[in-house]
């Protein structure tokens, strides 16, 4: 209610998944209490707002961090195939980069292959 927090999570590129998530939800709670954590600054930030029926949206970078990712909410979208037309799951991302310290074609092939983890994750 008062705002806008960003929390941390350090080292996310060596946990698991499921750890990110426990992080996640102990920091979402401690927030709820009013109880913010210090922390060091962050690298890169994801921005979902798909649990508030937004598709798409555009997000500002959040010094002293180099990138943010925004997330939109999953969408049924016709699809014409060889089979006539089919629906998929469709969902949004975007991605604004610092391009002092990241080139665009660098974000470009990062989102190419979220999408692609994204599109055959296996549980």
């Amino acid at each position: 209610e008062d705002g806008l927090l960003v929390p941390v999570i350090p080292d996310t590129d060596k946990k698991s998944l499921a750890e990110i998530s426990r992080h996640t939800r102990d920091i979402i709670e401690k927030a709820q209490q009013g109880i913010m954590p210090g922390s060091t600054p962050g690298t890169f930030t994801v921005s979902n707002l798909g649990m508030y029926g937004i598709s798409e949206f555009q997000a500002i970078i959040n010094p002293p961090e180099s990138a943010i990712l925004t997330v939109g909410n999953v969408e049924k979208r016709a699809v014409p195939g060889d089979q006539g037309v089919r629906f998929a799951d469709y969902m949004a991302f975007g991605l604004a980069c610092d391009h002092r310290v990241i080139d665009g074609a660098y974000g470009a092939r990062f989102l190419e292959s979220l999408a692609e983890k994204l599109e055959n994750f296996k549980f």
